[in-house]
């Protein structure tokens, strides 16, 4: 009898959970598309047009709304007509009475429901028919950048202020699909950045089977990341360039090897799982499970609508994955997407993108946007180890740093609009390799935990130049508070701790010493020299600590409040162990100072670099409260206590998933919108591959250099078509094939921030680099903070010196005519 009213309840279960999908699917789900309406407005009178072209957020669209702010009938009538651009398909048309329709409100279209909407693009056209005129509300041109209001079917400055419908059941079906893919690019990420890690800590470092998952999955994550660089930096100093290879062998042989392991233990073993104490573990660990696919969840979310990461960190760290790919392994010229000669830069970002770009077959730039997530996510998972450090065999510090770094706090998500893959990846690294320095000090003497730590070490220096001062300053935070104590009591404690330092430092030294001999003659080295020479001003130093001033915007007063609750109960408690905690940080903020003195490296410190990283410490020093709280609250002790702490977590944690979620600003850090994507079809289809394009930039470091302002900067890896406007990294770091070409490129900015493009000073510079095109984007060269337009379409109109042969939105691509040159 109780089988069947199981099997009864069940059945009405899934019929109740069927009945309200189909019911989702007789309803819509409402989306503003652009709704901003300014002083700015659009006319239609007889004859006339007004279009707006878009791009939908979901699948399922099947409905568009646009604001009428007037209306003079006349016995007119609104031709209203939708197309569907990329199979320009006219999928709504319609005559529509202009007595019949009211002003100052939103007029509402219903659509045929188009399954496949998601991220394809659409044309809304009005149009008037006979007497009568219509006013359309309008927003500013910045305000959506998916597409461009039409005037007469030409593309105008402004947008059409509208908002689009979709059906639930299509868009939850899209999104349903889009998760399946999520889960793809998960999968691939714990084969290329979890396994490998797993079986080098299962194998060199003792007694890891005693620490809880999620110890493990972050040890392993960042012991993963860190073995990459090193992999690649020896096979090409060796001349195996094989990457490719390389990657694809150790996930195999270390995922055998774990299963071996794992097969051994069974045997061993046998299946034993306590159900005494199942309760008691599940909801805390369950709990970290459920935060952590929130976590890539609302990464994942963040760019479910971009194809290319964001601003320009992300071109020069997608272009170096790009040539590591293509060379198997390092390279030294950048031919042919810029022309340098030398690689001297950081890479460990880039090899963790081409490491998986080698297993998931998707473009690299693509791939450096799910990697930058990727890292994104694990940056805080690496942190739970090191948090663990002080507040040993506790959950709830874990819960606490996942909740804090992954979900409340702006920083890492932020990284994302930055582009600043390079630091993220040294973060994510470096609670890593504290934790193995410091394991190494506190256990019995290992040649294995000493080999580890400088793995890490050597790993993360080569990702980021600035990791090892966030290192040094970290280890002389826990010499003070820490260990100093114990060498005074104990001398032979003392020899052993500076023996593993030395074997730690000698083999670091050892493997990136490759690295090093490359770097020697670089412009990098040749910075840091010059930082111990040359004298730095005070003013200097303080206008670099004004970033603090604005502390707020990279943590919520909140968070701040917390943190400070935090640091106070631990002096009161004297708990020098946490204590260290601040002073490392504090050590790592005046560090900029050091350049007062000549302290080498600090005058390539900057304090923006370092607020940034502001959420480790605060992750763990949240985590150590909540770690304090449970103790206080004998939380562990009785079930109902998790439990109700557990819920009002979940609340912590779908606020902090609804603004991860929205993270991304599209808008303001976005260089390659919809409509460039287009564009770069076009100019693959139909322009040669020698063909030189001045794109759109502007010059900053006090004018030394400069960089792009829109989708133009990514022509050369998106069409391998060469442009005016290298990567950061090469004009600023490395030896162009000709010598004085990084200079040319900052005069090429210099003269068109003087003159227009189409003056005689103009056009003598764009015959002398033989430029061929010249591309606007739909960003209209303003994307970055201080950028103008460095030249516009007016000064382009002259068409005895330039042909528009493109124009889409707001992109537009002018060819050089032949005579201008001659």
């Amino acid at each position: 009898m109780r089988f069947v009213c199981r099997w009864f309840y069940k059945k009405k279960l899934i019929l109740l959970i069927f009945t309200m999908f189909l019911l989702a699917g007789c309803s819509s789900l409402k989306s503003p598309g652009q709704p901003v309406i300014d002083q700015n407005e659009a006319i239609i009178k007889n004859n006339q047009s007004v279009g707006q072209s878009f791009v939908p957020r979901y699948a399922g669209l099947n409905g568009i709304s646009f604001y009428i702010k007037s209306i003079e009938p006349e016995n007119g009538y609104l031709q209203i007509t939708v197309i569907e651009k990329d199979s320009d398909q006219t999928i709504f048309s319609d005559i529509f009475s202009l007595e019949n329709i009211s002003s100052q409100r939103y007029y509402n279209i219903v659509l045929p429901v188009q399954k496949d909407s998601f991220n394809r693009s659409y044309y809304i056209k009005l149009a008037i028919e006979g007497n009568g005129k219509l006013t359309i509300g309008t927003g500013p041109s910045n305000a959506y950048y998916y597409g461009s209001l039409f005037l007469n079917d030409n593309p105008v400055n402004g947008h059409m202020a509208f908002n689009l419908d979709y059906s639930k059941k299509f868009a939850l079906i899209g999104i349903l699909i889009q998760a399946v893919e999520w889960v793809k690019w998960l999968f691939l990420a714990f084969l290329v950045f979890i396994v490998p890690g797993l079986a080098i800590l299962n194998l060199l470092l003792p007694k890891f089977s005693f620490y809880t998952w999620i110890e493990k999955v972050g040890l392993a994550a960042g012991t993963s990341l860190a073995v990459y660089p090193l992999l690649i930096l020896w096979s090409s100093t060796l001349h195996l360039f094989i990457g490719n290879f390389i990657v694809w062998f150790i996930i195999g042989v270390s995922f055998i090897y774990l299963l071996y392991k794992v097969f051994i233990k069974i045997r061993k073993n046998g299946f034993i799982v306590d159900l005494r104490n199942l309760k008691h573990i599940w909801i805390p660990n369950g709990f970290i499970l459920f935060v952590l696919i929130i976590i890539f969840f609302v990464r994942f979310w963040a760019i479910r609508t971009q194809d290319i990461p964001l601003w320009g960190d992300s071109y020069q760290h997608a272009t170096i994955a790009q040539l590591i790919v293509d060379h198997n392994g390092l390279f030294e010229s950048w031919t042919p997407y810029t022309p340098y000669d030398t690689f001297t830069v950081h890479f460990g970002f880039p090899t963790a993108t081409a490491a998986y770009s080698w297993i998931n077959n998707l473009s690299i730039p693509k791939n450096t946007l799910i990697v930058g997530q990727l890292i994104n996510g694990l940056s805080i998972l690496t942190i739970v180890p090191l948090a663990l450090k002080f507040a040993p065999k506790s959950s709830w510090t874990g819960i606490g740093v996942l909740i804090v770094g992954g979900l409340l706090s702006p920083l890492p998500g932020q990284y994302a609009n930055w582009g600043r893959f390079a630091q993220l990846f040294g973060h994510t690294v470096f609670p890593v390799s504290l934790w193995m320095i410091w394991t190494a000090i506190d256990e019995d003497f290992s040649l294995n935990r000493a080999l580890l730590s400088a793995i890490t070490l050597s790993g993360m220096c080569l990702g980021y130049y600035r990791m090892p001062f966030f290192y040094v300053t970290f280890i002389i935070a826990l010499i003070l508070t820490i260990f100093l104590p114990r060498w005074l009591k104990d001398f032979k404690e003392f020899k052993k701790n500076v023996l593993i330092f030395g074997i730690v430092i000698v083999v670091s030294f050892i493997f990136i010493l490759p690295w090093l001999s490359n770097v020697t003659e670089s412009n990098l080295s040749s910075a840091i020299e010059a930082g111990t020479t040359q004298s730095v001003s005070y003013s200097t130093v303080v206008n670099d600590f004004q970033v603090w001033k604005s502390l707020t915007s990279f943590l919520p007063q909140t968070l701040i409040a917390i943190t400070c609750m935090s640091l106070l109960l631990v002096i009161v408690s004297r708990d020098w162990k946490v204590i260290s905690i601040p002073i490392w940080f504090a050590f790592l903020a005046v560090t900029p100072a050091g350049m007062l003195i000549n302290l080498p490296g600090a005058n390539m410190m900057q304090s923006f670099a370092v607020i940034i990283a502001i959420y480790i410490p605060v992750s763990i020093l949240i985590g150590w409260l909540l770690f304090k709280l449970s103790i206080f609250l004998k939380i562990d002790k009785y079930y109902w206590r998790s439990t109700l702490s557990i819920l009002f977590l979940v609340v912590l944690v779908l606020i902090g998933a609804n603004d991860q979620r929205k993270i991304l600003d599209e808008n303001q850090f976005a260089l390659v919108k919809y409509p460039d994507l287009q564009a770069m079809n076009w100019i693959n289809e139909n322009t040669s591959q020698d063909s030189l394009f001045l794109v759109e930039g502007f010059r900053i470091y006090d004018g030394k250099s400069a960089v792009g302002s829109d989708a133009g900067w990514w022509i050369p890896l998106l069409t391998k078509r060469s442009n005016t406007m290298p990567p950061q990294y090469a004009l600023l770091n490395e030896q162009p094939t000709i010598p004085s070409h990084s200079q040319k490129v900052v005069d090429l900015v210099t003269l068109l921030e003087q003159f227009s493009v189409d003056s005689p000073e103009s056009l003598q510079s764009l015959c002398e680099w033989g430029i061929t095109h010249l591309y606007i984007g739909q960003g209209n060269g303003e994307i970055g903070a201080g950028a103008t337009q460095l030249f516009s379409s007016i000064e382009l109109q002259n068409r005895d010196l330039f042909t528009r042969v493109y124009n889409q939105d707001k992109v537009e691509i002018y060819k050089v005519n032949q005579n201008v040159c001659r």
